[in-house]
């Protein structure tokens, strides 16, 4: 958002176009012109820019209520969609910067089960093919017992 509010963040629960971190309150502007939301960002973080650190921290999440969390985005609707069968958005789509890549790895964080089977993504969303190839495993295994 702004480098003097960096806990004013893009994105959020589903609908929300942007939210902060301190207060956690979202800013839900639905389909507005370009510039309508550039301004409403920008008065967004002014209002924010006095928030201060309260340790709030996100609660520990159960994979039912992701959907709705702030953790949310397309490519990692797309790997929910798979799994769970429940639409999130309505487009599917890969991860296209660090940001949506983290949003799937803080998804698999919470469901691990589902890593090992990220080939079905691929399978059912072609365009997932070259991530699945190149990330898997996404985590190291440990070393075998000696």
């Amino acid at each position: 958002m702004n480098s003097k509010t960096p806990w004013v963040v893009a994105a959020g629960a589903v609908g929300e176009s942007a939210h902060c971190e301190r207060c956690g309150e979202g800013l839900t502007l639905g389909t507005q012109r370009v510039e309508i939301m550039l301004a409403a960002w920008k008065a967004f973080s002014k209002i924010h820019s006095g928030c201060r650190e309260t340790g709030r921290k996100e609660e520990a999440m159960m994979l039912k209520d992701w959907p709705n969390s702030r953790d949310t985005g397309v490519s990692s609707a797309t790997i929910y969609k798979v799994f769970r069968r429940i639409k999130v958005y309505d487009d599917t789509d890969v991860p296209h910067d660090p940001s949506d890549f983290g949003r799937c790895y803080r998804l698999l964080t919470l469901a691990p089960q589902w890593e090992a089977r990220l080939r079905e993504v691929a399978d059912a969303f072609p365009a997932w093919g070259p991530f699945v190839n190149e990330t898997l495993p996404l985590r190291t295994p440990p070393d075998p017992p000696d």
